[in-house]
């Protein structure tokens, strides 16, 4: 107590910010002091101190950004914990990156001792641009798997610890039905009893070839066999499916080669394509017998085998692209190919051009080599290949209910006692048919989850870890860690309203180990992940989980208009736990939100209605603002797919997310959930779906899944979450929001009308 009086008393005489963790540590001696009023002082005698370098602080991003003077006073606040809450379009980026510069240029702190947190690679490459390529300040900026995975390789060193790719999962998975369920038609005819579309709540679980005929085959062998047999039949036109299936594979968000495998780019996609079509054997992703000199394992893009050697293929799609690469690439680039240089191997390096064919160089660099590229594969093997390619083809969504259930209990807190938790559930169901039901389902859940274990664990020297894997045995062994593994001063956690309990936990120990001091940024008003393990309480309670924390507010939207944020503020804030906060604007605009109705007796004349005032609006927005960017939202990826079967031919699915109208091909907009929208802006905003069901996704759970979700908090107001998603939903516009009305009253969401009452009881009170 002391030590920290004097170092208080030291502070006061410099006139020097005060912790709130310190005050509290000494407020006893110091019963009379308003720490409130001194740091206010302080940060005003701060901010004019350091004014010309707040002016230019980001200049190298973007001269036209200005900080404000609550984002000044939450970069300049030396707390040991802090917690900023920011409005949406508040720029929490902004904050975040002018805090890094200041506690590099102004505190002097090694930028190689502060890290950045964030939740999703998008996240992290726009943070990663800001700070470590325009600000050029390598500071450590990593996801929380990313982070998991580094001290998972330190926990497990001596062994060559690997991610995890959805390749893989599909692998063990198509292996696990192929030899363990369907060695015989009974043992599949037991398994779809216990697995259908009743018990699974999911009417397209199975294909209807597979329903129909799988007791006619000995094995699944026989039966993919007639399956292919029956799909070639159905073919006219060989090349033409061909040529489909490839261009759908390429131009999906998620690109696919000919043999089925996820990869990176289209760039990879056309290259392992081009080696197949050419009889080239190769495998995509392999892992390579040697580490590299960080300590990382290495995967080549490709890796050839032809006459007892060994080829690697490495696609540099970003080096030459409009998109000029971050220097983190072009770092992992030369890593790669000084690897190769100093190892000797038969290495090519191929590079994205508009001025060169890549293809062409490969096809160049393989013949150097004495490689042959002129044997081409007949329609008929390729076509072959694509239906081999996917052997679950008519086990619809079966893969994705396993796996979704065993991410389910290896990311929950009590994932080692999974096995006592469910089978006293299933004691305590007293209906003596459902509980014997229960436990069936359990023991092929459970052989599935002990099978994908051991596949993942196969080798004694390489060790799989999946994403949920990453923070589990990071966390548990975190304390375990050497100290130097911990030189972190600063740990700056983007997205905090996201945070789970096992990346709280991860968090926890890296800032507890480092003795660093912790900011998190977040706004608990856009807290829509818990589905996926967020836990709001995490915001609502911060000084609770992070004694001494102080929270800061930046209230100051950049996106929306003031009429927008005060009727979206309204309807936020019908819920009492949300933290209040009084978001400003200097953009002025009547009627933010704009309401069209439909109408249709039926659901699907309802569908017809609605999306042709959806285009209707949409082309006279583009004729009058053709410059102005459009984003259609919807609650459930399945509203955006009825865009297209109900669309008339209106629309057509471009690259990713982008959208067209057919006679309009060349203006693009996007069209995704509300969730994928998260943290995304557009001029107009459209929201579609919003019927009754909105409150909710209307996919049943399965009973397993509900032991091992997450009980949400009590906040004081039903349907919390979905409140918060649609809120998300309008706060994404810079100009207006076009919300769809059904004239239906019965099939359309409360949250409109209660949006649009809000608006008009403003109206009403401004021109009595």
């Amino acid at each position: 107590m002391g030590g920290e009086f004097e170092f208080f008393e030291l502070k006061k005489s410099k006139n020097e910010y005060i912790s709130a963790s310190l005050f509290d540590s000494v407020k006893d001696k110091a019963p009379n002091f308003d720490i409130d009023s001194y740091n206010s002082s302080v940060l005003k005698s701060e901010r004019e101190k350091y004014k010309d370098y707040f002016d230019h602080i980001l200049d190298d991003v973007n001269p036209n950004i200005k900080l404000d003077d609550e984002q000044i006073d939450a970069i300049l606040a030396d707390e040991d914990r802090a917690l900023i809450i920011a409005g949406a379009g508040t720029g929490k980026t902004t904050t975040m990156t002018a805090k890094v510069k200041y506690l590099v240029d102004i505190k002097n702190i090694n930028p190689r001792d502060i890290l950045v947190m964030s939740y999703s690679n998008r996240d992290v490459r726009e943070l990663r641009d800001r700070i470590n390529e325009d600000l050029n300040i390598p500071a450590d900026v990593t996801t929380f798997h990313s982070l998991g995975m580094k001290y998972v390789r330190q926990v497990f060193a001596g062994k060559k610890c690997y991610v995890v790719e959805d390749n893989l999962r599909n692998k063990i998975f198509t292996e696990y039905i192929e030899n363990e369920i369907y060695s015989s038609p009974d043992k599949l005819a037991n398994f779809m009893r216990l697995f259908n579309e009743e018990t699974t709540g999911d009417e397209h679980i199975y294909g209807p070839f597979l329903k129909s005929n799988y007791q006619s085959f000995a094995n699944f062998n026989e039966y993919f066999e007639a399956y292919k047999e029956h799909r070639k039949n159905e073919v006219k036109d060989i090349r033409k499916i061909i040529d489909s299936r490839i261009s759908f594979d390429i131009n999906r968000s998620d690109p696919r080669t000919l043999k089925g495998e996820k990869v990176k780019s289209k760039g990879e996609a056309r290259i392992a394509n081009w080696l197949f079509e050419h009889c080239i054997e190769y495998t995509y992703e392999e892992l390579y017998d040697e580490v590299l000199p960080d300590a990382n394992t290495y995967r080549p893009d490709f890796t050839l085998r032809i006459g007892g050697n060994k080829y690697y293929v490495e696609y540099f799609g970003l080096s030459n692209s409009e998109n000029p690469t971050d220097k983190d690439y072009e770092r992992i680039r030369k890593i790669k190919e000084k690897f190769h240089k100093e190892n000797k191997t038969n290495f090519i390096a191929l590079d994205y051009s508009k001025e060169t064919d890549y293809l062409t160089v490969l096809e160049k660099e393989l013949n150097k080599y004495g490689i042959a590229t002129d044997k081409i594969r007949s329609d008929s093997e390729v076509y072959e290949t694509i239906l081999d390619r996917n052997k679950l083809a008519e086990f619809y969504r079966l893969e994705s209910f396993f796996y979704r259930i065993v991410d389910k209990i290896k990311a929950s807190d009590t994932r080692e006692d999974f096995d006592a938790l469910v089978n006293e559930v299933i004691e305590k169901n007293s209906d003596i048919d459902s509980a014997s039901l229960m436990r069936a389902q359990y023991r092929q859940i459970r052989k599935f989850y002990i099978y994908y274990g051991k596949k993942i664990h196969r080798e004694e020297d390489r060790i799989g870890f999946d994403f949920s894997d990453m923070i589990y045995y990071a966390r548990k062994y975190v304390n375990t860690l050497d100290e130097t593994s911990f030189n972190y001063k600063y740990v700056i956690v983007d997205e905090y309203q996201d945070i789970s309990s096992d990346r709280y936990a991860l968090a926890n120990a890296t800032v507890s180990r480092s003795g660093a001091k912790l900011l998190a940024v977040g706004d608990d008003w856009q807290t829509i992940y818990s589905f996926a393990g967020s836990r709001i309480e995490y915001v609502y309670n911060f000084q609770k989980y992070f004694k001494g924390a102080k929270l800061f507010r930046i209230t100051k939207t950049y996106r929306n208009s003031q009429s927008l944020i005060d009727y979206a503020g309204k309807f936020i804030m019908r819920n009492p736990s949300q933290i209040k906060k009084d978001l400003r604007s200097d953009k002025q605009l009547n009627d933010p939100f704009v309401f069209i109705d439909f109408s249709g007796d039926k659901n699907d004349d309802a569908l017809h209605e609605e999306f042709a005032a959806l285009r209707h609006s949409i082309i006279q927005i583009h004729r009058q603002r053709p410059n102005d960017s459009i984003l259609i939202l919807s609650r459930t990826n399945s509203v955006i797919r009825h865009l297209f079967d109900y669309g008339d031919g209106y629309y057509r699915k471009e690259l990713g997310t982008k959208v067209s109208l057919t006679d309009f091909p060349d203006f693009q907009f996007d069209a995704m959930s509300i969730h994928k929208s998260k943290g995304l802006t557009a001029d107009w905003t459209f929201l579609i779906g919003l019927n009754a069901g909105f409150p909710g996704d209307d996919r049943p759970t399965f009973w397993i899944e509900d032991i091992f979700q997450q009980k949400p908090i009590d906040e004081g107001i039903s349907n919390a979450e979905e409140r918060r998603v649609f809120y998300v939903a309008l706060t994404r516009s810079r100009y207006k929001v076009i919300l769809f009305r059904d004239t239906n009253m019965k099939r359309r969401s409360s949250f409109v009308d209660e949006l649009y009452n809000i608006m008009r009881a403003d109206q009403e009170d401004r021109y009595k």
